[in-house]
């Protein structure tokens, strides 16, 4: 009977806290990413000279247009997504630059890394392996 009484007096854990956002810096601002770019992708290292010039000449037919984000980043497509989310640079320490949602780490299966970025050219890798295989090493070249 004891127990039994015992056992109604049970509390319930309390729920861990959130997981803390992560801790990064943004080493592109937003504002350098705003505009239009012509956007093309490779497969092969030896394509990269080429894709530039084929990215270059999309801004013609149908450019890509990276916009401001309401929440200081820039509204771009994930993979295999229709509809734009808000993503940002980041960085942990030295390490290297991606683009991806904020609220994942550096270098999340979402993220894309920077692997060249100079104002007027963006070249991105996307970090999942099964979706760099599909798109390519996507490069952006901004328009006129």
């Amino acid at each position: 009977m004891l127990a039994l009484g015992l056992a109604g007096c049970e509390t319930t854990p309390p729920a861990p806290p959130p997981p803390a956002r992560p801790v990064y810096t943004s080493p592109i601002p937003p504002d350098r990413l705003v505009g239009r770019w012509g956007l093309a992708a490779y497969h092969r290292p030896d394509d990269a000279t080429r894709t530039e010039a084929q990215a270059k000449s999309s801004c013609g037919n149908q450019p890509y247009v990276i916009t401001a984000g309401t929440n200081g980043g820039v509204m771009m497509y994930l993979a295999d997504d229709n509809k734009l989310t808000e993503l940002v640079s980041k960085q942990v320490g030295n390490g290297p630059v991606y683009i991806g949602p904020p609220d994942d780490p550096a270098g999340g299966e979402r993220d894309r890394q920077v692997v060249r970025f100079d104002n007027n050219i963006l070249v991105l890798r996307f970090v999942d392996p099964e979706v760099a295989k599909r798109y390519g090493t996507m490069v952006y070249v901004r328009c006129a």
